[in-house]
């Protein structure tokens, strides 16, 4: 990444900490707080695992605080910094049905609006990629996921 462009995320990235950005770690210490609230994140995005048979993937985002996990249909340049928005989506315990209902109605809303599921579908293909990004979550130790809009 080139001088100009360095400066030109540094004045983003200062901009929007002004204006309402937050941070990893604060999500991490209380994801309910944020849960459905759309927030904006600055960092980099470390890994992807993509999400087969779709335009989605998983990224592993990374600010000076800790990790998050991003589900995007954005492509995205590795180890570059980066500012994100989407809104928390928290991910239930075992047993909490209506919580699961909400994170899949979140997910859903989520394929729809940004076209990667009908209204017809997106509930079918909500459960499908939890599936794919659970093991993920799982594996990672998170308990949240940031739909990135």
């Amino acid at each position: 990444m080139n001088h100009v462009n360095k400066l030109v995320i540094a004045g983003i990235c200062i901009f929007a900490f002004a204006s309402g950005c937050t941070t990893t770690k604060a999500i991490h210490e209380d994801p309910q707080a944020f849960a459905g609230e759309r927030v904006v994140l600055s960092g980099m995005m470390s890994k992807r695992v993509p999400i087969p048979f779709t335009e989605l993937a998983v990224f592993v985002f990374t600010d000076d605080y800790g990790s998050a996990l991003v589900l995007s249909g954005k492509e995205h340049t590795l180890n570059e910094q980066i500012l994100v928005q989407g809104t928390v989506a928290v991910f239930p315990e075992k047993g909490a049905s209506r919580e699961m209902s909400d994170f899949i109605a979140s997910v859903s809303s989520f394929l729809v609006d940004n076209g990667w599921a009908g209204e017809d579908n997106a509930e079918t293909v909500s459960k499908a990629v939890i599936k794919v990004f659970s093991a993920v979550m799982k594996g990672l130790g998170k308990i949240f996921i940031i739909l990135e809009s």
